[in-house]
């Protein structure tokens, strides 16, 4: 019996040699990639013909070998009329959505010496052809490839036109012939390679250079008050000639930014300010994070497209609540009256002292602590009785201050003064300011001098207390 053979289904070979006069399309270059392989025509997604010419050799498709497509023939003479063809039209589109500048390519391998002639299904010939209407040029064929020997093998290649660059290939024919007996063509990795996307996004330094390399940046902002704003900047860098997009993803304590997908960055390099704020509601040590994720579905090389390692940003920082100025260590007071008690008249001036009077009184942890800016005069004998102008800083939580003056006591009577005590958080984002009252009163008297009878009176009183002890 004797026969030709087309077979689609050994593995590719490791290594490319051509020989004697066999010329060679280039194949794809480094960079592209391989994102579609057949083997098996026999397959979804492709229609295969296979048949012979006149004579009695009619083929028949099989599979023996369970590795791809074979084409047996049997019976008639060799040569034109009695070869066999082999065809194979793609039916569903191939997606090349990602890619751009799309080539195929194939190799073949001769068991016996072999003629690469012009391909006809009409006519005598061994050879290829393909054809798509979405290629450029739209037919190639074996014409001019030589005749390699038997055990040779090369490749040849189809370029695409910009049309099927991020779309597909719905077009397409391979067809095969042979017209001699004991013959066989071995056409296999059939594959379609484009330029997938190369861009690449990334947070801080340095930029990352290997495939799914992550990178991150931090900031902390240290502390703020209940209700501040705090925000900061984000640089989110990108590099590439494709455009492409990205998902933002937002957790933790962050008020902003929100979750977003399909985000999109232009080609070419460029960097995106990304503002960043924390949530201020409530007090409490607060965090967030920011992923920033490339979502090409393509690559064209390490930590490119999708190989791109995902970009994370973590915001730090405490939240607390306001400071709480108060005129007394037990109680929130802010308002307070404090009687000094008396001073002898013209006893000079006489100072006094208020411990522990002002105090952060504690609340809410944490909280701020509490600065007293100034003191000043709201009403009253400020002249007699004078608060010392003072500051205090930085009274934390649960603390007191102490305060004091002056009593003037060159005039006799009563007399009260009152002041305004201003109050602030510390210097924090979202400080604000409170006041509190403070009236004292003192009274200034003026000792009594008795009459001379009395004076008498008292003497004889104390001789008689006197004879009583003895």
């Amino acid at each position: 019996m004797r026969r030709s053979v087309y077979q689609a289904a050994l593995p590719l070979l490791g290594s490319v040699v051509v020989a004697g006069s066999a010329i060679l399309s280039p194949r794809p270059s480094s960079a592209a990639v391989n994102f579609y392989t057949v083997n098996n025509f026999n397959t979804v997604g492709w229609n295969v013909i296979a048949g012979g010419y006149g004579g009695s050799g009619a083929g028949v498709l099989v599979d023996p070998d369970a590795l791809g497509v074979t084409e047996s023939f049997s019976g008639g003479n060799p040569g034109a009329s009695n070869g066999g063809a082999l065809q194979a039209t793609l039916a569903t589109p191939i997606s090349t959505l990602g890619y751009k500048n799309i080539s195929m390519t194939f190799d073949w391998d001769t068991v016996d010496d072999l003629e690469f002639d012009t391909f006809s299904f009409a006519a005598s010939g061994d050879g290829y052809r393909l054809s798509s209407s979405q290629a450029s040029p739209s037919v190639v064929t074996s014409a001019g490839q030589g005749n390699p020997p038997s055990g040779a093998f090369g490749s040849r290649t189809m370029t695409f036109s910009s049309s099927v660059n991020n779309s597909s290939i719905s077009n397409l024919v391979i067809q095969m012939q042979a017209n001699a007996v004991d013959e066989t063509i071995i056409l296999r990795n059939f594959r379609l390679f484009g330029d997938g996307n190369d861009s690449k996004i990334w947070l801080g330094t340095p930029e990352p250079t290997s495939s799914n390399q992550t990178t991150s940046t931090s900031f902390g902002f240290g502390r703020a008050i209940v209700g501040a704003s705090v925000s900061t900047d984000i640089t989110l860098n990108k590099n590439g000639v494709d455009a492409t997009t990205y998902s933002r993803t937002a957790t933790g304590d962050l008020s902003a930014p929100t979750s977003a997908s399909g985000l999109a960055l232009a080609g070419g390099t460029q960097s995106v300010v990304v503002p960043v704020s924390i949530a201020t509601g409530t007090p409490g040590m607060k965090s967030g994070t920011i992923v920033f994720d490339n979502l090409a579905t393509t690559s064209n090389g390490n930590s490119q497209g999708s190989n791109n390692g995902d970009a994370t940003a973590t915001i730090t920082g405490e939240i607390v609540a306001h400071a709480n100025g108060s005129l007394s260590p037990t109680d929130d007071l802010n308002t307070r009256i404090i009687d000094l008690g008396d001073f002898a008249a013209g006893s000079g001036n006489q100072a006094f002292s208020l411990m522990g009077i002002l105090t952060n009184f504690a609340g809410i942890d944490p909280q701020a602590a509490l600065d007293l800016d100034s003191i000043l005069v709201l009403s009253g004998a400020t002249g007699v009785i004078s608060l010392t102008p003072t500051t205090l800083g930085n009274l934390l939580a649960g603390s007191s201050g102490d305060l004091g003056g002056m009593i003037s006591t060159t005039t006799p009577g009563a007399f009260s003064a009152t002041y305004t005590l201003n109050l602030s958080d510390e210097d924090l984002p979202g400080a604000t300011a409170e006041a509190l009252t403070l009236t004292l009163a003192a009274d200034v008297i003026t000792a009594v001098v008795p009459e001379p009878a009395c004076i008498g009176a008292m003497l004889t009183a104390a001789a008689v207390m006197l004879r009583r002890r003895k």
